[in-house]
């Protein structure tokens, strides 16, 4: 009868396979629910302390990976940098139709957090399916002027 030997780097192999197999635990389930608590438009909207009329924008993000929360942390930091940004013209200048497609032209000027004057030209190319839901979206500008400008340079 032949003896198994187990060298550490066989043990250490089978440590990291098991290691593989760990679970998480399970969220117990909700028992009750409370309509009057926790992140509802109701809730926020009898909560409000203010009159105006400003809009009112509710995101729902999707995915609990690294790379869903990378995406979805750097779309809270573009629209926070969108937030200080004064938009003083912001106008359609053309548009442009097609089978399932628009695009449109537009002329934007605005103020960035740091004071630097923006003036750009930018295309929305929208494409629908038969039904008339879009299937396709691409936003053309000039990335280089905008990050320029956001940095403090003069464009």
């Amino acid at each position: 009868m032949t003896k198994l030997r187990l060298t550490p780097l066989v043990v250490l192999g089978l440590l990291a396979l098991l290691a593989g197999c760990a679970s998480r635990p399970i969220n117990p389930p909700i028992a009750q629910i409370e309509p009057g608590k926790g992140y509802r438009y109701e809730v926020h909207q009898a909560n409000r302390k203010d009159t105006s009329k400003e809009a009112l924008v509710i995101l729902a993000f999707s995915g609990g990976g690294t790379r869903a929360a990378a995406f979805s942390y750097g779309v809270l930091e573009f629209l926070g940098t969108a937030a200080e940004l004064d938009f003083q013209r912001f106008e359609i200048v053309d548009v442009l139709e097609g089978p399932n497609k628009v695009v449109t032209e537009m002329e934007v000027v605005y103020v960035g957090p740091n004071g630097v004057r923006v003036q750009d030209q930018e295309l929305h190319y929208w494409v629908f399916d038969d039904a008339g839901k879009v299937v396709g979206f691409r936003h053309y500008l000039d990335t280089a002027k905008h990050a320029a400008a956001l940095e403090g340079a003069t464009v």
